[in-house]
């Protein structure tokens, strides 16, 4: 997606649950309310423990995109083949 380090707020998430460390955030994109709320731009977070999170910003579109299949294909067990092939 070519990162800028917060500038553009594709990857604004909601953190559920977990514990992490933060950068400063883009006030363009996120309010000093929803950062308290646990919206954050996951390009300016590091955690600390495992994360349950939400995408909530534009990333949310290709991110649904993409796991539409799943990541690891069941494998058809005569054919070797995952079973849309």
């Amino acid at each position: 997606m070519g990162c800028r380090q917060g500038g553009c707020g594709v990857c604004k998430v909601h953190i559920l649950e977990g514990q992490y460390a933060r950068r400063v955030m883009s006030r363009a994109h996120v309010s000093a309310e929803e950062e308290a709320a646990g919206c954050v731009l996951s390009c300016r977070i590091y955690p600390t423990s495992d994360l349950r999170l939400q995408v909530v910003g534009a990333m949310k579109r290709t991110s649904a995109a993409r796991w539409r299949r799943p990541v690891n294909p069941p494998v058809n067990p005569i054919k070797g083949d995952p079973p849309w092939h």
